[in-house]
């Protein structure tokens, strides 16, 4: 990938196989969260879907919260991987880096406490 990426969304009628719509973005790989909440709203603006000032509130005020990057998700699923072949002390050391970094996570906070 070189440091960049796609990511297209297309929608297809399941019994012919046309493709009804369909939209991409472009970017870097460490946008990869901002590129899909663009991708999102590309979406909704090409299906029509009609949005409320309150969600369209609500969606903006997550984007400004502590965002989790590619990297941190990349960490967060080595972290599971660990758990689920029972390396319970490597899963709570990635799991301790994420929880310090995003307090507010509560998937990780969930593992976490599957570890104890």
């Amino acid at each position: 990938m070189l440091g960049s990426l796609r990511v297209d969304a297309r929608f297809i009628d399941v019994q012919t196989g046309k493709i009804l719509k369909a939209d991409g973005v472009d970017g870097e790989t460490n946008n990869f969260f901002k590129l899909q909440k663009q991708l999102t709203w590309k979406i909704i603006k090409n299906l029509d879907t009609k949005v409320s000032e309150e969600e369209k509130s609500f969606i903006a005020n997550q984007e400004k919260k502590n965002k989790l990057t590619f990297e941190d998700s990349k960490l967060y699923s080595d972290a599971l991987d660990f758990y689920d072949k029972k390396n319970n002390k490597k899963a709570k050391e990635l799991l301790d880096k994420i929880i310090k970094k995003y307090p507010e996570f509560q998937a990780a906070k969930i593992a976490h406490e599957k570890i104890k």
